[in-house]
């Protein structure tokens, strides 16, 4: 993985793997507490809007099954990703005031920078295969060469 912002070119991807399974959130975080009592975890739930009293969230209004409710808790962890989180936010009045009252969503609190800056980052994946008996740890390879006059170099040695 790249650690200049600016550059272009390859890198190996990094991931989450232990004893060779590919670690979800899901996996990693979710399967060692599904017993608290606590919690509810549901499928097929979609989150409408973030509800706030002030500028504290309370809760959410959700749909399941042509059903809209509303779920409330002291907490509200909102984790829907790159795209998803700002859209939600900006729904519920949390965002650039003149965009969300274009849209004629009432203003919650005005955050200039929700929404704004999405860049993407393309990947092309290519597989390959190693002679025998060359290295070939994913977790070795991510690794830079020392002493590298390169800003991202990516080096393996045999």
């Amino acid at each position: 993985m790249s650690t200049n912002p600016e550059s272009t070119g390859i890198s190996l991807r990094a991931e989450n793997n232990i004893d060779g399974v590919r670690m979800s959130m899901a996996l990693a975080y979710l399967d060692p507490i599904r017993h608290r009592l606590n919690l509810t975890v549901k499928a097929n739930v979609q989150v409408m809007k973030i509800n706030f009293t002030g500028k504290r969230a309370t809760g959410l209004d959700v749909e399941s099954n042509d059903e809209r409710f509303t779920v409330e808790g002291d907490q509200v962890i909102l984790c829907a990703g790159a795209v998803a989180s700002p859209h939600l936010l900006m729904l519920s009045g949390i965002g650039p005031a003149d965009q969300l009252d274009a849209l004629g969503i009432p203003v919650i609190n005005d955050v200039p920078g929700v929404g704004q800056n999405m860049r993407d980052h393309p990947n092309v994946t290519v597989r390959f295969s190693v002679k025998e008996g060359t290295y070939d740890d994913p977790n070795g390879m991510r690794h830079f060469a020392l002493g590298s006059p390169q800003p991202d170099p990516k080096h393996l040695t045999t």
